[in-house]
């Protein structure tokens, strides 16, 4: 059992932007990003001292970012759209619990 909570945070932020290019032309750009802490709860047994049990918690933190740029230009009696994705995820701590045989420690 953990003797303390914790930490733990949720940010997340986003926001649009458009707006005409010229006559016959317009952009909008929308992004979003997410920070996150989250925790990997450890708790484990010693296998040369089986009652010492280990437990602890690893941050694992987490960041998100989307970016999503859009022009619409008007050709006539059409619209053509031009869009692009941009998508970067970042996380720390998360190989934390992947062992599950002892061979592997």
């Amino acid at each position: 059992m953990l003797t303390a909570q914790p930490d733990y945070y949720l940010y997340s932020y986003s926001g649009d932007l458009s707006g005409p290019l010229s006559k016959n032309a317009a952009f909008t750009v929308s992004a979003y990003k997410l920070v996150k802490q989250n925790q990997n709860i450890v708790s484990a047994v010693n296998p040369q001292d089986t009652p010492a049990r280990v437990s602890q918690a690893v941050p694992n933190p987490s960041n998100l970012i989307v970016v999503n740029p859009r022009i619409d230009v008007e050709a006539g009696k059409h619209t053509l759209s031009f869009r692009d994705y941009y998508y970067k995820a970042e996380q720390n701590g998360a190989e934390v619990g992947a062992l599950s045989l002892a061979s592997q420690a």
